[in-house]
Formats: C-alpha cells, sequence, structure tokens
C-alpha cells in the first residue's frame, strides 16, 4: 500500500509480471523529486565491477568484466533482469523501449545521479538514514526526526 518506492530498476519487470504481481499497470517510475530551484538527483551506486590486485587469473576476471560490461551483455542483462544498462546509448535501443518502456525514462536519472558520500561508517550511516526518514514518515514529525537524525550522523562521522 506504498505511494511511494524508492528502489532500482529491477523492480519494474517484477510489478508487471501477472503471475505473481497485484500492480500490473498501476506503477509508474519518475526521477527523485527536488527543491525548489534545485536538481533531481539519484545516488550512484551499484553494480561496480573491479580485479583483485592479487588475482592469480588477471586476464581471465579482466575478459570476464570486458564480457559483463560489453554492449550485447548489457543488452541482454536490460531485457531480462530489468537492470539499467551502464551503455548510455542502450536507454535508446528500439527493442529495450519496447520490451522495458520504463528504461528511457531513466536515462537522465542514471547520467545525473550523485556519488555517495565516501566515509568508512557508511554502513552505519545509511542504517541511520534508513531509521530516521522512516521515523519522520510515519510520525509525520518531520523537521524533529531530521534534527535527531542530523545528531545521530555527525555524532557517527564525527
Amino acid at each position: 500500500k506504498a505511494m511511494f518506492m524508492r528502489n532500482w530498476s529491477y523492480v519494474w519487470p517484477i510489478a508487471q509480471d501477472a503471475k505473481t504481481s497485484q500492480v500490473v499497470d498501476k506503477v509508474g517510475v519518475a526521477p527523485l523529486p527536488a527543491f525548489p530551484g534545485g536538481k533531481s538527483s539519484a545516488c550512484l551506486g551499484g553494480y561496480q565491477l573491479g580485479v583483485n590486485a592479487n588475482s592469480k587469473r588477471r586476464e581471465a576476471a579482466i575478459e570476464l568484466l570486458t564480457w559483463l560490461s560489453s554492449t550485447e551483455t548489457q543488452h541482454r542483462i536490460a531485457l531480462n533482469f530489468g537492470l539499467a544498462p551502464t551503455r548510455s546509448a542502450l536507454f535508446q535501443d528500439a527493442q529495450i523501449k519496447k520490451e522495458q518502456p520504463f528504461m528511457a525514462s531513466l536515462e537522465k536519472v542514471f547520467t545525473g545521479a550523485t556519488a555517495r558520500p565516501i566515509t568508512p561508517a557508511y554502513a552505519k550511516v545509511t542504517l541511520a538514514l534508513q531509521s530516521g526518514i522512516s521515523k519522520a514518515l510515519v510520525s509525520g514529525n518531520v523537521q524533529a526526526e531530521m534534527d535527531a537524525l542530523a545528531d545521530q550522523i555527525n555524532k557517527i562521522v564525527a
């Protein structure tokens, strides 16, 4: 019964699956709202690929990463799993637009995303954010909860 759901692109195909979903054709996709004069910005992050510096099979790992990031594989992943491609041209691909119509609307979201803040306490900060924002939405006492959340995060990162 959520009015808003903040999630990654893989949720769209699940929501449109008539075998398991009760919200087929009742779900929309939109960029995050912004304050007047501000800019909508999603959080950049997710499926980073890399090779461990100590890898004994460095060439094989690079070959795998090259395949995973190829246009063909990114196309397949977008169609089969609803995950946004890392290659921006694929947002305009005719087959992706037809089979995953929400994907074209995500191009500006992904290309305009903001990097997550760097902190060694990221897990604690994100847990505090989840809890604090949820409390604000449930209680309706947004300012008090955001003030408490700011204090909590300042203590975590201090």
